[in-house]
């Protein structure tokens, strides 16, 4: 098959740039009439990775239910508090939340999601039995209540490295990961999680300390271990995360050699080194890989 000539310089050259690049304004509009992918919660409620992280939200605030229902008319009866002291020593809890809060912020821009999330899960585990401590033995002195207060004050911990920004940053990197669209959803699946905690809380928890402390306090720390396990595999969207930038590095190095390249006179021998120069960086760019395979 014969070959076409070549044109070097000219309007025409501007055609064959075109035509070999495919930049011009059909392959623009091809792109930019791609549909928007639609995502329904099903296909959310399906993803393994957003249930775990919304059942992470809902064991937390399932702490926080149960506590709200226990903790104190328990402070009352068992250390003779009143009403007022007893509400105070509650705060504890919402007072080192919002304090964490910030504390988890501040170290999730060095520390993974993943490892803030495991840290506030162990630190609310370490809450609880802290707490069951206290109720061991008949008496009730100050070295109980210290106990007390020191549990409450980890739940406020886990409360912070869980459901602040820790918890936030992964479902915003699962949203990028997955390619969810819409991060509404998966942040009203988390709520979701959140809102059964706190009904499932005071109707579960509670009764089953009326039938045996050790239970509750035992039972609530074993699951907290175990989900533990669980959450590591949030550590994945850390690897989605790194060959998304590696790509993004690889797209802006072909854009720059696409401008220099640009900046080159439109005549003679440029006008093919400009073309062949477009074709090797929209090559690279086109060829990057698909974070989305790893998960």
């Amino acid at each position: 098959t014969a070959l076409k000539p070549l044109v070097l310089s000219g309007p025409d050259s501007e055609q064959a740039d075109t035509a070999a690049t495919g930049n011009g304004a059909e392959g623009e509009d091809d792109e930019d009439d791609e549909p928007a992918r639609v995502v329904t919660f099903g296909t959310l409620l399906s993803d393994s990775l957003v249930i775990t992280a919304a059942v992470a939200m809902g064991l937390q605030w399932f702490i926080i239910g149960s506590l709200e229902a226990i903790a104190p008319s328990y402070l009352q009866e068992r250390f003779g508090l009143g009403v007022f002291t007893a509400s105070a020593v509650w705060s504890v809890t919402p007072v080192s939340h919002m304090l964490n809060n910030f504390g988890s912020a501040a170290l999730s821009k060095r520390m993974p999601y993943w490892v803030l999330v495991i840290f506030g899960e162990l630190a609310t585990a370490g809450g609880m039995m802290c707490m069951w401590f206290s109720t061991l033995g008949d008496k009730a002195g100050p070295m109980q209540l210290a106990l007390e207060i020191v549990g409450l004050f980890c739940i406020g911990v886990g409360m912070g490295y869980v459901v602040g920004a820790p918890l936030q940053g992964i479902t915003s990197k699962l949203a990028s990961a997955r390619g969810y669209p819409d991060i509404g959803q998966l942040v009203a699946i988390s709520n979701s999680g959140q809102q059964l905690g706190l009904i499932v809380g005071p109707m579960a928890g509670a009764p089953l300390y009326e039938v045996s402390e050790s239970a509750y306090y035992v039972g609530t720390t074993a699951v907290f271990l175990v989900f533990c396990l669980a959450n590591c595999r949030f550590a994945q969207l850390d690897k989605v995360a790194e060959v998304d930038r590696d790509a993004a590095r690889r797209e802006r190095r072909a854009a720059a050699a696409e401008a220099r390249v640009d900046a080159l006179p439109d005549k003679g021998v440029e006008a093919v080194l400009r073309t062949t120069a477009r074709q090797i960086a929209r090559s690279a760019s086109l060829n990057k890989p698909k974070s989305t395979e790893l998960l």
